[in-house]
């Protein structure tokens, strides 16, 4: 490869050679990954800029130049040696053919501008390039057909700082052709942003079907609904349709038709008789159609055409329920979402049924809401669950589990949903372990845990199933330190080594190839219940725990969740104080430190509150909304 050229390019664009420039191409590797590791080994600054500038001055002067280069209007005289590091197309004529000749020697590249070649020749002497609206697209042909790859870099950089709404599609065609992907994704951000300006352009129909196809997939793409997305691709094919009929298939996959409803795939997809001929096409509405045929298999059936379009939001703090401070009062049945920027809490939906000591896990993109309690008296558990769409901002009940519980843990692990423990009524405790198989949507039960227990903590790490503490039956006599692991693999339990501080109501966390425990109440000897504040933290690998640091509010049934590398904890109860929580507190991993100043705390005290991380979506319609007198008409109907 030649010096002057990029790896990137000279990867994609020419093949790898032996000899000469094979070991140029590793040296320069071998600097990058190594310059300065040796205490002896020190770097003479500038020197790379002074030989340069100094092969430009000799260059200028007309002096050791043995290389004539001709062009249409003009000879130009240079260094072999200079254009041989620059240029790919030098670099094989001189030393890929084996051609030391010395002294003066013409290349002829009479069919070459001569203003654009000179400008080409100063870069290879200076590093710099004058480019302008007139000369950048020829400049940046004749030095890819050179292989002087770097002025590909400052080529795209004009583009780039060029680029605006009219110009474009011109763009995403130059960035095609001469793959240039950071112009090709900024030309296509600007195009999905005006999406139904600039599909009416003649140069959008004139497209090539790629670069439809790379619009049609962007998650940006500014469309009122994802139907009309669908009408301008039939628009686009039908412009050509002889020529464009066997893409059709290709542009129909980045349609996406799952956040379509089955009437309108019906009479607006299947209507078209041209698609419907086409077998792959087929496949594509089947797909579809079975997405909202069996809902309850939706979590496992995600894929980029189950996703909205526009601007995903950051993943966001929900919390989910929760009890009161006082039995009087009732039981929450909100979800409100952590807006991070604005610093408060905003309500996001309402749960079909108030919950409290309920459980919470996110499967495929979906929130899973199990089991609680609806009134306040931990005495009637209920095994329904719920899961919450956030595309659609819509509840649908799956199958129950088959053991009502309350006080237990949920987690998800290879596409299934895990429910550990619980408290079935007042005084019974569960070993029950059960199994949500969305494909099938029923609970099945796995192998129990070693004893019965309630307010159990339980997470995923490496693919295994880890549990740890809780309490037995009846009342709080028996804090545990017990840890378990399920493998799925061989479907069995294992004892692991036990936590160094028994405890309840605690919460574990996988982050970073660690558990995390938090949290929790314990029962001393007399009988008194009071707050866990040690943190312990779990290596598998050893099998390990260590004490991290304590709780900066210490509390029991709260509310836990990971975003990022920040655990926040939610609510709860204070055993030590007797207080029922509202503040939300979030602990750095990395740092090891408690915060409070990016978060407010929640509208009201509440305990067996619930919370999890949720990917949540910008609000756009997938269909068009009906007009008044649509509805009007709908109604009479019925």
């Amino acid at each position: 490869m030649a010096s002057g050229g990029n790896e990137r390019s000279s990867i994609s664009h020419h093949k790898q050679a032996g000899g000469y420039k094979q070991k140029l191409f590793e040296k320069r590797k071998h600097l990058k990954q190594h310059v300065g590791d040796q205490k002896q080994t020190k770097t003479v600054e500038h020197l790379s800029e002074t030989v340069l500038n100094g092969f430009e001055v000799l260059w200028r002067q007309n002096f050791l130049c043995d290389l004539a280069v001709i062009t249409r209007e003009k000879t130009f005289h240079a260094h072999k040696l200079v254009l041989v590091s620059c240029s790919d197309h030098f670099y094989d004529h001189f030393v890929e053919k084996r051609d030391f000749t010395h002294g003066d020697e013409l290349v002829n590249l009479a069919d070459l501008d001569s203003a654009i070649f000179e400008a080409i020749l100063e870069c290879m002497y200076t590093g710099k390039i004058n480019l302008t609206e007139g000369n950048v697209e020829e400049i940046l042909r004749v030095a890819t057909s050179l292989g002087f790859f770097l002025i590909q870099d400052a080529c795209e950089e004009f583009f780039m700082d060029h680029l605006d709404l009219k110009n474009c599609l011109q763009m995403l065609d130059t960035a095609f052709k001469y793959s240039l992907n950071r112009l090709s994704d900024k030309a296509l951000g600007l195009s999905a942003k005006n999406f139904r300006s600039v599909t009416k352009r003649q140069k959008f129909k004139d497209l090539p079907m790629e670069q439809v196809v790379a619009l049609y997939k962007r998650d940006d793409l500014d469309a009122d609904h994802e139907l009309e997305v669908f009408n301008n691709m039939i628009d686009w094919i039908e412009d050509d349709k002889q020529a464009r009929r066997p893409h059709a298939s290709n542009l129909l996959a980045t349609i996406r038709l799952p956040l379509l409803s089955p009437a309108t795939i019906v009479d607006s997809v299947e209507s078209v008789s041209f698609l419907m001929d086409i077998p792959d096409c087929q496949t594509l509405v089947k797909e579809a159609l079975h997405y909202h045929c069996m809902p309850s298999r939706q979590s496992v059936l995600q894929s980029p055409r189950t996703t909205p379009r526009r601007t995903i939001k950051n993943l966001s703090l929900l919390t989910v329920g929760g009890a009161p401070r006082l039995k009087t009062e009732p039981v929450s049945g909100e979800v409100r979402r952590y807006n991070v920027e604005g610093k408060a809490w905003d309500s996001l939906t309402d749960l079909p049924e108030p919950r409290h000591h309920h459980a919470v896990a996110v499967l495929g993109g979906f929130l899973y809401v199990a089991g609680g309690e609806k009134i306040f008296t931990n005495t009637t558990p209920t095994d329904t669950v719920f899961r919450f769409d956030p595309r659609l901002h819509t509840w649908l009940q799956v199958a129950s589990m088959n053991h009502k519980r309350q006080s237990f843990p949920m987690t998800s692990l290879n596409g299934m949903l895990y429910v550990l423990g619980g408290r079935e009524d007042e005084f019974k405790a569960l070993s029950s372990v059960e199994k949500y198989n969305p494909q099938l949507d029923v609970w099945e039960e796995v192998p129990s845990l070693s004893s019965a227990r309630r307010c159990v903590s339980a997470a995923v790490l490496n693919g295994r199933l880890y549990t740890a503490g809780g309490t037995g039956g009846g009342s709080n006599i028996c804090t545990l330190d017990v840890v378990e692991c399920y493998s799925p693999t061989n479907n069995k339990w294992q004892s692991k080594k036990p936590i160094q501080e028994a405890r309840y109501f605690a919460h574990l966390l996988p982050v970073k190839g660690s558990l995390y425990l938090f949290g929790g109440a314990s029962v001393g000897n007399m009988g008194k219940i009071s707050c866990v504040e040690s943190i312990e933290k779990y290596t598998p690998t050893s099998d390990t725990w260590v004490t991290l640091t304590s709780m900066k509010n210490p509390r029991s049934e709260f509310g836990c969740a990971c975003l990022g590398s920040k655990i926040y904890v939610v609510g709860g109860h204070n055993w030590s104080t007797k207080e029922r929580l509202s503040s939300v507190d979030s602990f750095d991993v990395d740092s090891q430190i408690w915060s409070d100043a990016n978060t407010v705390p929640i509208l009201a005290p509440l305990t067996g509150i619930a919370c999890c991380a949720l990917t949540l979506f910008d609000d756009m319609p997938l269909e068009p909304k009906k007009k008044t007198e649509d509805v009007k008409r709908d109604k009479g109907k019925e």
